[in-house]
């Protein structure tokens, strides 16, 4: 698994840097009000991903292993592509109907087509990422995450460059998009795709299990996004945006930490339960989770101990005071909401009972809704981040209720306090960096935190490390002695 986890770093970790230093540079040529569109239609985005195409990347992400190891891979290519284009076909049918009833209103309607056309491409994309990460290739993975990163944000930074705002950003996604896919989509899908090959019963098979998780993401894209809807209702875009842009920056860090983990650990898990069953796949989970809570936990404390240093040299003046006061609560609330997300719902997908994933994901929405809508008029920004955290706990306790009754997973409590004690110990060492500024100091403390990490832990032995260490460097001597 760690190699797994090593691989996906550099796969998936260098986009997310490019990603995550676009922050820096969209934040100081947009003004929050600009950002507060972007961020509205991005909620449409997330909706219609996570709702009407997120179960088919999962479905195909369970269920592909298995027909390439049967050589069924035109089968399955070409079910999925035709699932894909059903979903398109639908959506767009139900979009033309919003775009009617909208009609009068010109600046709405564009950014809801705008929206769509983005979300069709997201969609795309990621089954192209799916197909190469259910073959465990991190490598391809990486470098087509590579490619759209940087096409995205080098065609957002041109657009926004001659004044188009929030449309110059989403049209440069929209163009990034479709660019990186049409590599994969040419050289690979084209080739396999035949319309006699499309199965009705794997098609049944991905609905089956993927209906469940639909409404499961329509309820987590629902928590997601109830904060800033009512946010830009009831305090204004202005403060939506400043709002967004912080909430995104600081949970896009944790999600592409936790995604690395769960990139490699999760066709692991799929493939353990298939050939030896549950008992060795509970173990494969027990072990995943203790990864993401280790290597989780330290990334929240960290960004929460250094949102000054971050935010005084990354975000633009207009978006600092709202930051550095949110991005501490946002680490926390992000941190439990992946934990839930990347270690738990697993649970639920390997066994195949992703009905059951519907009660937790349910509490939590309805709860943030509520909370929401009676802390926001009272507190403002911060009784939003209160009642996204409390309904996020929530979701992750009753969550887990659930799924021990599903498959007991035994967790590694002795390495999660390791982990909690060596991150402990980081953030009162860095507490001292807080307050430097520029990109070399925030890089020196982000270098220090983790080699005070890295040495603590091996320390304490966090995930027999200390074993690996020995092993390895046993290997190494071996190779040297061959070789000599």
């Amino acid at each position: 698994m760690l190699k797994q986890i090593i691989l996906y770093f550099f796969s998936h970790g260098i986009p997310g840097v490019i990603t995550f230093l676009s922050v820096a540079v969209y934040s100081r040529m947009m003004l929050p009000e600009e950002y507060g569109v972007f961020a509205l239609a991005m909620t449409v985005v997330s909706f219609l991903n996570s709702v009407m195409f997120q179960w088919l990347r999962l479905g195909f992400l369970r269920f592909f292993p298995r027909d390439i190891e049967a050589g069924q891979m035109s089968r399955s290519l070409s079910t999925v592509a035709a699932a894909f284009m059903i979903v398109v076909v639908l959506t767009a049918s139900l979009s033309s109907i919003g775009y009617i009833v909208m009609g009068s209103t010109a600046g709405i309607a564009g950014l809801w087509l705008m929206s769509m056309l983005i979300g069709w491409a997201q969609a795309w994309f990621e089954l192209q990422l799916t197909f190469f990460r259910s073959q465990m290739q991190g490598i391809k993975y990486g470098i087509l995450s590579l490619i759209r990163a940087v096409l995205v944000f080098l065609l957002s930074l041109l657009a926004i460059g001659y004044g188009l705002g929030a449309y110059g950003l989403l049209g440069g996604l929209f163009t990034g998009l479709l660019l990186s896919a049409a590599i994969p989509t040419v050289t690979i899908w084209t080739k396999h795709i035949r319309i006699r090959h499309v199965d009705l019963k794997l098609l049944r098979e991905l609905l089956h299990y993927g209906l469940p998780l639909t409404l499961t993401f329509a309820l987590s894209t629902i928590i997601h996004i109830t904060d800033r809807i009512v946010i830009g209702k009831v305090l204004g875009l202005e403060e939506a945006g400043a709002y967004a842009m912080s909430f995104d920056f600081t949970e896009n860090s944790l999600t592409t930490i936790f995604m690395i983990i769960n990139l490699g650990a999760l066709p692991i898990v799929i493939k353990t339960m298939e050939r030896h069953g549950q008992k060795e796949a509970s173990l494969s989970i027990g072990a995943n989770i203790g990864w993401l809570f280790g290597i989780g936990l330290p990334a929240a404390v960290g960004l929460s101990v250094l949102a000054p240093s971050l935010v005084n040299t990354m975000f633009g003046e207009e978006y600092r005071a709202i930051a550095v006061s949110i991005i501490p609560i946002v680490a926390f609330t992000g941190f439990i909401r992946c934990m839930k997300m990347y270690g738990v719902d697993v649970i639920f997908q390997t066994m195949k009972s992703t009905r059951k994933q519907l009660l937790p994901t349910g509490l939590a929405a309805v709860s943030n809704l509520l909370l929401n809508l009676w802390l926001v008029p009272i507190f403002g920004i911060y009784g939003s981040l209160i009642g996204t955290s409390v309904a996020y706990a929530l979701g992750i306790g009753y969550g887990w209720i659930i799924a021990y009754q599903l498959l007991p997973v035994k967790l590694p409590l002795k390495d999660m306090g390791k982990a909690t004690l060596a991150a402990g110990l980081m953030a009162l060492l860095i507490w001292p960096l807080r307050t430097y500024t520029g990109a070399g100091f925030v890089v020196l403390s982000v270098i220090v935190g983790v080699v005070i990490f890295v040495i603590s832990s091996w320390i304490m032995d966090l995930f027999e490390l200390r074993q690996m260490t020995k092993r390895y460097w046993h290997k190494g001597k071996v190779k040297e002695r061959v070789n000599g």
